[in-house]
């Protein structure tokens, strides 16, 4: 896995000094994800859509729905237009298949 595409490597470097980033597996579409490890120890997750977008996105409008569902989901910390990325709570290394497993 690469890391961030270099006009979202620069925004997170001027945004998040020294922060750490790395890959994450994805999903099954264009998307690309991508674990900050913050000055302060904590961590977050960059939801990359790859440029810049306007309007709210199919992601966020899902986090609504799931949100009013009671289900439980990564709240959505930032929606970033201009570098096309959401930041989203961390909810840790494991994915649901192996908690499941």
């Amino acid at each position: 896995m690469s890391g961030p595409r270099p006009e979202l490597a620069r925004w997170l470097e001027s945004s998040f000094p020294e922060c750490g980033v790395e890959p994450m597996a994805g999903d099954a579409s264009t998307r690309k994800f991508f674990r900050l490890m913050l000055r302060d120890g904590t961590t977050q997750v960059v939801m990359d859509y790859g440029a810049p977008f306007e309007g709210e996105t199919d992601d966020v409008r899902l986090g609504h729905v799931f949100r009013k569902a009671s289900l439980p989901v990564a709240r959505i910390l930032e929606v970033l237009p201009e570098p096309g990325c959401l930041l989203l709570e961390d909810l840790g290394r494991w994915t649901l298949e192996e908690v499941l497993l």
